[in-house]
This record gives structure tokens, C-alpha cells and sequence, in this order.
């Protein structure tokens, strides 16, 4: 089998079933790596559902949920309304509209706020864990 994932959080995005005659070398791994920036191509003698895994540096396991509590999807403009972002783990990654903004700490809280009318992606991603995303509406204060 030959694995494809990414390397911020080892999660597999595509698995190949081949025939033995049809895996590929280390050195074309290499190739798909380097053309690939971000992402890793493995050979694997596992032939598993790798459909909810992640590779965790020598083996595939499964991806872990997100427990996020969000106290609302929608705040106004105002600068000061905030959507609270709870539960999640240490160092999670956090991404608005594809921008990395940050780690989260220990205190599992991240909180997002914009003074600008518009819909925003937050991401969350973390070694181990399914990536997810949630979309924010900020609209114009009355």
C-alpha cells in the first residue's frame, strides 16, 4: 500500500491498494514528496482502511475528533463581540481564511473577533487529529 499524508498532522488524505509489482520505489516516494510540498508518500506492507488514520512515525493509527465547544457562529462587527472556541487541545494549530494565526495554549480556548463584515474559515489542526473547520459570520452592527 502507499500512503500519502500530511505532515503538520500525519493525517492520510489518499491510500493506494496495489498490486506487489506495482508499489513504488523509495526513490519515487522521494519524487512525489518533493513535488508534493507538505505531504509525504510512504510504502507500507499494511493493507488496512487508512480512510480515518493518521501515520504517527511508524505505523498507521486512528485520527482522533475534535471535542470543540463554539459558543456561536455569527458576532457583529463591533470589535468586541467575540465567537469563543473551547475544549481544544494544547498547540492546536489555528488558521482564519488559510492564514496561520497561532498555537493554542493550555487554557484549550481560542477566541476570534473582527472590526470587518464578512464569512471566515477557522481552521484547527493538530498531529493525530482530524482537521476542522467552522465557518464565522461577522455581520455590520445596527
Amino acid at each position: 500500500m502507499i500512503i500519502m499524508y500530511k505532515n503538520t498532522t500525519g493525517r492520510v488524505f489518499q491510500a493506494h491498494y496495489v498490486a506487489e509489482e506495482n508499489i513504488w520505489t523509495q526513490e519515487q516516494c522521494d519524487e512525489w514528496t518533493t513535488n508534493n510540498p507538505g505531504t509525504t508518500a510512504r510504502v507500507l506492507d499494511d493493507r488496512k482502511d487508512a480512510s480515518a488514520c493518521y501515520w504517527n512515525g511508524t505505523e498507521l493509527a486512528l485520527a482522533t475528533e475534535f471535542s470543540i465547544t463554539i459558543s456561536t457562529q455569527t458576532i457583529t462587527d463591533n470589535g468586541t463581540d467575540y465567537v469563543q472556541f473551547s475544549n481544544l487541545p494544547n498547540e492546536t494549530q489555528v488558521y482564519v481564511d488559510d492564514v496561520y494565526i497561532g498555537d493554542t495554549d493550555s487554557s484549550g480556548i481560542f477566541q476570534f473577533t473582527s472590526s470587518e463584515v464578512g464569512t471566515y474559515w477557522v481552521r484547527f489542526e493538530k498531529y493525530g487529529y482530524f482537521e476542522h473547520s467552522t465557518e464565522v459570520t461577522v455581520n455590520a452592527s445596527i
